[in-house]
């Protein structure tokens, strides 16, 4: 084992994107072991960099979107190949893919280049990255894809400031960090964000308009929740 540790601190610049097939290269039960992520010698060497993660006292909340770090992910890079990764979480502030690799410590996080990636599995949740107004390379989460239509969501941290007293000018209490979302919609070659309105969704789906307003009213469909919002445009591409 110690051995073992000692070549994957060897290798801490390099990181997986080894030559196999265009499925996975860790099989059914391999994908918790360093050695299988180090075990060819052609990697990618700007596929990622080691951080210590450092966690704050005094901050409620967390800039990561899973509670754990108990999380099996599937990444994908720019040709299409797979590979299996435990211990994944996503950085919604930095909004980057990060994984626990180092049996030795539970500080030392592998950060991944995000411009690598083109799909990011964790757990039930799906990952794509686009070049949107927030910048290039940066990852979205699918709620539904379609041949005519897409819609995505854009995961932010925001930062509430405690109450200063008056009296003490000391904060009653800890900053917080909360998640806020936002959607985007591709069609026709163009990605933008829009807000999740009815009037909003019957525009971007003006050609099958009366379709999809019959679709949304005889199964009382909303814009305020994600599952309606999927039926939707899952419909919309059927059409």
């Amino acid at each position: 084992m110690k051995k073992l540790l000692s070549l994957s601190l060897l290798f801490c610049t390099s990181i997986l994107f080894a030559q196999t097939s265009s499925s996975t290269i860790i099989g059914s039960g391999g994908g918790n072991k360093i050695s299988d992520l180090f075990a060819n010698d052609n990697m990618n060497t700007n596929s990622g960099f080691w951080i210590t993660t450092v966690t704050s006292g005094d901050m409620d909340g967390s800039s990561y979107l899973y509670h754990n770090w108990i999380n099996r992910g599937q990444i994908y890079d720019s040709t299409g190949k797979g590979y299996n990764i435990p211990n994944c979480n996503f950085n919604i502030s930095s909004n980057r893919i990060e994984a626990l690799l180092n049996e030795d410590s539970a500080e030392k996080v592998f950060v991944f280049n995000t411009r690598d990636l083109k799909k990011v599995r964790i757990g039930l949740k799906t990952f794509v990255n686009k070049n949107i107004d927030k910048g290039p390379n940066y990852l979205l989460e699918v709620i539904q894809e379609g041949d005519k239509i897409a819609l995505y969501k854009s995961h932010k941290t925001v930062v509430i400031v405690a109450e200063v007293n008056p009296m003490t000018k000391q904060k009653m209490g800890k900053d917080k960090i909360t998640i806020e979302n936002s959607y985007y919609v591709e069609k026709d070659g163009k990605i933008e964000e829009v807000k999740m309105k009815k009037s909003n969704l019957l525009k971007l789906m003006s050609n099958k308009k009366k379709e999809v307003n019959s679709f949304m009213k005889e199964n009382k469909l909303g814009t305020s929740k994600e599952a309606d919002l999927f039926k939707t445009f899952q419909y919309y591409n059927t059409l």
